[in-house]
């Protein structure tokens, strides 16, 4: 039971021999309530009453709305940096506050950005790369007529629903081929990398499963898989009994006494930054940081000066840890994920 996930919630003798005979296993124990035994036999029955409710929430799957992000790959540079030199920075250069310095400096970019990268629509439930429009056909003739067969259910319905069906898988058997081999032929002519980009789509699961389960606890809720997973990387990255007592490390006879940074220093940092990386959680592209070094090179150096004195930026030290999926069981252990960090592109230049 433990492998799957499941729960066992009876611990008291459902039977008049006093045995546990009777069993209520469920992978989700929040939504049982009111557990109840009653030691009184039903009718001829030795066994004893149990009852209990089941707390359930119905909703009604919507598509998720589209949003805009930026292309990156299609944005005006030179006017993108252009538009820096000629920008103010003085505010952020005369202030002392780093907030208030990454903050002009942000919304410089940003509104930059605007300007001269366009955006794109990203529906968050996209169709398969194959999906065509005698497969939408199909499906919404399928949708009528079960909505027509609920209400007046008949034969005729019936059997023209199983045609459908089989036409429908057809077409999508079909479909997969004939985009398949387009893939393969187009890698063959052109090497083009998007055949492995689709195998990676269908061979790769972004849904962490239902349950998960790490040493002898089980998680099914958002909350706990979060706490399991943190416990997990904990755990992997941090070893309490490798680390010395602060008496044990050796005499220091040789210590930085301070750190010397130029705006060169930051120029040259900023145009040998890896554009193919993707944007960070602020959504600042590398790209874009290299393309405006001769703008930023200055007010990230007095952002620099000012951090060694201070602190970083509070949104710099923000991270998103997301879990990569290695295999697929039923109740996955937490174990078969790695973690990816995602940071301000910023923070890891600095």
């Amino acid at each position: 039971m433990f492998r799957t996930g499941l729960s066992q919630l009876i611990n008291v003798p459902t039977h008049n021999h006093g045995n546990i005979l009777d069993l209520l296993l469920t992978n989700l124990d929040d939504y049982i309530n009111h557990l109840q035994i009653y030691p009184d036999p039903l009718l001829q029955s030795d066994h004893y009453i149990i009852t209990f409710s089941i707390s359930i929430s119905v909703t009604t799957s919507s598509k998720s709305a589209a949003y805009f992000t930026f292309n990156f790959s299609e944005g005006d540079y030179q006017g993108l940096c252009n538009h820096m030199i000629h920008s103010d920075f003085t505010p952020c250069l005369l202030s002392h506050d780093i907030e208030f310095i990454w903050h002009i400096i942000e919304q410089l970019l940003v509104e930059g950005m605007q300007l001269f990268i366009p955006l794109y629509k990203v529906h968050s439930n996209q169709d398969p790369i194959w999906y065509n429009s005698e497969i939408r056909h199909c499906i919404n003739r399928l949708r009528t007529l079960r909505r027509r067969y609920k209400c007046h259910p008949t034969n005729h319905i019936s059997s023209v629903i199983d045609s459908i069906e089989n036409t429908l898988q057809d077409k999508i058997k079909v479909a997969k081929q004939d985009f398949e081999s387009h893939l393969v032929n187009c890698y063959t002519s052109s090497n083009n990398n998007k055949m492995f980009k689709y195998l990676r789509s269908i061979t790769k699961s972004r849904n962490i499963p239902s349950v998960m389960n790490f040493e002898s606890l089980n998680a099914n809720t958002d909350h706990s898989k979060a706490n399991l997973f943190n416990q997990y990387f904990h755990s992997v990255f941090h070893d309490p009994s490798s680390i010395p007592k602060i008496d044990d490390l050796p005499a220091i006879h040789n210590s930085l006494q301070s750190i010397t940074i130029t705006v060169a220093d930051v120029y040259q940092a900023l145009i040998s930054l890896d554009v193919n990386k993707s944007a960070g959680i602020d959504n600042i592209s590398p790209r874009v940081l290299q393309s405006c070094a001769v703008a930023l090179s200055e007010p990230l150096y007095h952002l620099f000066i000012q951090s060694l004195h201070h602190s970083l930026p509070t949104c710099w030290k923000i991270h998103k840890i997301v879990p990569i999926f290695k295999q697929v069981y039923q109740s996955i252990p937490v174990w078969f994920y790695q973690k990816l960090f995602y940071t301000t592109t910023d923070a890891n230049f600095h």
